[in-house]
């Protein structure tokens, strides 16, 4: 298979930012930008995520609901390890679907 995988984290419907392994923001997803009505350069470079608390990022994975905007969203993170610590992912997902999702089982 062959693909851009920057396009592809462009493309996810789910707001991505990646953090390298010192806590610092590399790359900001339009989606994430769109949800935390913030620009990527505002982000890239910097320590602090929006709804995330700096103690939050140093567990191995964990998730967690957040309210922005009135709508509920679920937070991922998950820590990329490659025989040691990487970086991290943090997903914002909308949770809508989750507790629909939960209506019908």
């Amino acid at each position: 298979m062959n693909f851009d995988s920057l396009a592809v984290l462009q493309a996810l419907p789910d707001a991505l930012l990646v953090c390298d392994a010192d806590g610092v923001v590399q790359f900001v997803n339009p989606a994430a930008e769109r949800l935390l009505r913030v620009r990527a350069e505002e982000l890239v470079g910097g320590c602090e995520l929006p709804h995330v608390r700096p103690q939050q990022m140093t567990q191995e994975a964990q998730r967690f609901d957040v309210w922005i905007d009135g709508q509920s969203f679920e937070v991922e993170i998950v820590q990329i390890n490659q025989h040691q610590p990487t970086g991290t992912i943090v997903v914002y997902r909308s949770a809508t679907w989750k507790k629909k999702s939960e209506k019908y089982n």
